[in-house]
């Protein structure tokens, strides 16, 4: 497309433009193309806005379900075109300034063509946000619905489980094929994705274990956590993302410091707690600390001995002391 428009409007100036009386018809030529490429920007926004709102739960990683919704992939695809026409009509400003330059054309309808020229960057620009702004929607509603799993997990298990859970696995599976679509966007664009995705995983977990709805938890659950914010750490590790890991330090702390040997001390000195575990927040951890439960047999209480975990010391009432202590800190 903007190929076309400079080499046709060049002709025309080249050739046409110091002739007498073209002044006014090379501006209406111009101003006809550049309002074309207003057009192509508003047909992108009427396409985007036909295709929304878009539905999470209906799209897998390449794109989106049935009929009416828009795959991710051609959304990239349409942000990453809008882009480049956008670029394209910079340039083509900057040659229409040089040629206005070069035959005197600074009167009205030399302003009247570049002002055209910026409504047509500015629309593509337009598509460009629109479309970046709906793979964000998308992409973090089809976070959150594979999270929304977490309802299903045992938060009382009788042993902590070797590999992570069903809903860790589904989130990690799309997101690594989802970011693969993402290639082509600009830098900022993909770790913009990938810090969004990522904080709201680790938001959503800490959240779900304070949601009142689950009632009790043991130290059992709390490994299980464990193993899943390693699994969320490794793949963000291999995302290649700078500190795209930190995301996860709220949620990895807070349960470093349940599952440490030394919790009674922590609790007792939070002075302590903060300089060595700085992202934790004491009102979740008490909120926590509230729903803790000992295991239920020996044979659970032996597996949470083995795996180091102090929250075995801890009867209800100490808990609920602890976190009371806690919260007044907070």
């Amino acid at each position: 497309v903007m190929r076309s428009l400079y080499f046709m409007v060049l002709r025309f100036f080249v050739f046409t433009a110091g002739l007498p009386g073209m002044r006014d018809q090379g501006a209406a030529v111009a101003a006809a193309l550049t309002n074309a490429a207003s057009g192509t920007a508003d047909m992108f926004l009427d396409e985007l806005r036909d295709r929304e709102p878009l539905t999470p739960s209906a799209a897998g990683p390449g794109g989106a379900g049935g009929s009416g919704q828009r795959p991710l992939s051609k959304v990239v695809q349409m942000s990453i075109d809008a882009e480049t026409l956008a670029q394209g009509v910079r340039q083509f400003r900057a040659v229409l300034e040089e040629l206005f330059a070069h035959y005197g054309w600074t009167d009205a309808a030399g302003f009247q063509v570049t002002a055209a020229v910026d409504a047509a960057r500015s629309s593509f620009e337009a598509v460009s946000v629109r479309a970046r702004d709906l793979l964000f929607e998308l992409i973090v509603g089809k976070v959150e619905s594979l999270l929304s799993s977490m309802c299903f997990i045992s938060w009382e298990p009788s042993r902590a489980r070797p590999e992570p859970n069903a809903y860790a696995d589904d989130v990690i599976n799309y997101l690594r094929v989802t970011f693969m679509v993402l290639t082509h966007l600009p830098l900022a664009v993909r770790e913009a994705v990938h810090f969004a995705c990522c904080s709201r995983v680790a938001m959503t977990v800490l959240q779900h274990v304070l949601n009142p709805e689950v009632r009790n938890v043991n130290a059992m659950a709390l490994l299980d956590l464990h193993t899943d914010t390693a699994a969320f750490e490794g793949f963000s590790d291999s995302c290649g993302v700078p500190h795209l890991r930190q995301c996860f330090a709220e949620l990895r702390q807070t349960l470093d410091v349940l599952l440490s040997q030394e919790l009674r001390a922590l609790m007792e000195d939070t002075d302590q707690l903060r300089q060595r575990y700085p992202r934790v927040d004491l009102g979740k951890l008490a909120g926590i600390l509230e729903k803790v439960r000992p295991p239920s047999s020996l044979h659970s209480r032996a597996h949470a001995q083995s795996r180091g975990s102090a929250l075995l010391e801890l009867d209800r009432k100490t808990a609920a002391t602890l976190a009371r202590r806690l919260r007044a800190e907070n």
